[in-house]
């Protein structure tokens, strides 16, 4: 921001200021800037998806009519499929597309039966299969690949929210969710379905209670969760709530050490929709759909659809960039570049699917509140599984601001440790509450990289 004050009437002076201001901003303008490339042309549908293969090509899915899907991918040409939906119930929320950590590609809709289709390429072309499962009242699908590449999907079943993995040629089904224990009628929606390093799923998800109210007649109370699988067991951590509220599950992101970040649109009883991330509003002026991800640094980026496409990122604040050219967009995706840049994919109906390429949007000299460490820095758990106290031991070059962080299995931070070249945890949070016996994490950065290692706390 400048700050010009004039004094006096001279035009040349004015037109100076004006010159000079332009010349200023004029470098800025010119490496901080939005690249468009479209994929496809003509009238497209909505649910556009982007994802990139381990060998760096670009992924695309999105329905190209109400009755047609199809799938892009880009060499040094843009390659286009159609896939037979002559199968198929294509929908919003009943269409999910991932690409596999070996490059395997799917997706999963639903039949006009409401059977849930697996669909994956093979090297010629794309084959469809039908599953066991069957969709509830509300059929909602995710679709991600676990760590070996096995397809697993999250979906609203009959017995409510219901997790299932392919081994092999077989489908296995567990119930994961069946309701909070509240009187009354429950519907679920699944919003988003990620695989995290340990390879345990996760998802963001919305209940709804319906019920009777002896003041107001029939009533309903909007949920959103967190709902983690770990160590086999499935848990959930409360998001928002309110009374004829409008809650729209919409993304989901693991960092590195663990920790999500989930992206969700609130709208309470007569207001408007607002955008959430990290528990925090970012965005007023009413969202559709959206996507979180985290980038090396383990700072969130989001990419939505609000009028047009918008994108932020948080650097101890929010910066939001309204993309230009992206007006009628209905839907959009995101990925990050190997530097962090934003390409975000868009359907424009009427005109196509385009990508916005950002070209210096991201500030990374922004986020380096802590200057690097001089030299490497090694992070050892000195005995693991051990009672309290359980020591560690940390080499390089650190100072005293520099802390390490004791993190639970879900990855939110409980203790903050100085640095020291032998570290012990008494097995307490910062409030010095007893932590149980389990799984965690004690992590230091170093510069840009966060170095993590594992312990077991035991009784």
């Amino acid at each position: 921001m400048f700050c010009i004050s004039l004094t006096g009437s001279k035009k040349a002076s004015i037109t100076t200021v004006i010159v000079f201001v332009f010349l200023l901003l004029f470098p800025l303008a010119l490496a901080q800037h939005w690249e468009f490339e479209q994929v496809d042309t003509g009238a497209v549908g909505s649910k556009v998806q982007i994802r990139r293969a381990p060998d760096g090509t670009t992924f695309l899915c999105y329905e190209r009519s109400r009755f047609r899907l199809r799938v892009a991918h880009k060499d040094s040409v843009w390659h286009r499929e159609d896939i037979d939906t002559s199968f198929m119930n294509i929908d919003m929320g009943r269409l999910a597309f991932d690409i596999g950590p070996n490059g395997e590609a799917g997706l999963v809709c639903r039949d006009d039966s409401c059977r849930i289709m697996y669909v994956e390429h093979t090297d010629t072309n794309w084959i469809a299969s039908e599953t066991p499962f069957r969709l509830g009242w509300y059929p909602t699908i995710q679709l991600s690949f676990d760590s070996s590449g096995a397809p697993t999907v999250m979906f609203t079943g009959q017995r409510g929210i219901e997790f299932g993995v392919r081994s092999g040629s077989t489908w296995v089904v567990e119930t994961t969710y069946t309701g909070n224990g509240m009187t009354g009628y429950h519907d679920f929606w699944v919003g988003c379905l990620r695989t995290n390093r340990d390879n345990e799923p996760g998802a963001i998800i919305r209940e709804d209670v319906h019920m009777q109210d002896s003041f107001s007649g029939r009533i309903w109370w909007a949920f959103l969760y967190l709902l983690k699988r770990t160590g086999g067991t499935w848990s959930t951590e409360f998001l928002a709530s309110d009374k004829f509220a409008g809650v729209s599950p919409l993304s989901l992101a693991f960092a590195a050490t663990g920790q999500e970040k989930a992206l969700f649109a609130f709208c309470p009883y007569m207001g408007s929709w607002h955008l959430y991330c990290e528990g925090t509003a970012i965005d007023s002026t009413g969202v559709s759909s959206g996507t979180v991800l985290i980038d090396s640094l383990e700072r969130p980026h989001v990419a939505y659809v609000s009028g047009g496409v918008k994108y932020g990122y948080r650097t101890g604040c929010w910066h939001i960039d309204t993309v230009p050219s992206t007006n009628g967009a209905t839907s959009c995706d995101l990925l990050l570049d190997e530097k962090g840049q934003p390409i975000i994919a868009f359907d424009k109906p009427g005109n196509g699917v385009w990508i916005a390429h950002g070209i210096g949007i991201v500030a990374y000299e922004e986020a380096d509140e802590q200057e690097p460490l001089q030299e490497e820095t090694s992070l050892r758990v000195v005995s693991s599984p051990a009672r309290v106290p359980i020591r560690m031991s940390c080499s390089g070059s650190f100072r005293a601001e520099h802390a390490v962080a004791i993190l639970d299995a879900a990855g939110r931070q409980i203790r903050r440790l100085a640095v020291e070249p032998t570290m012990s945890w008494d097995g307490r949070d910062e409030s010095g509450r007893e932590m149980p016996a389990g799984v965690y994490f004690v992590s230091v950065r170093d510069g840009h990289t966060t170095h993590t290692a594992r312990l077991v706390k035991i009784e």
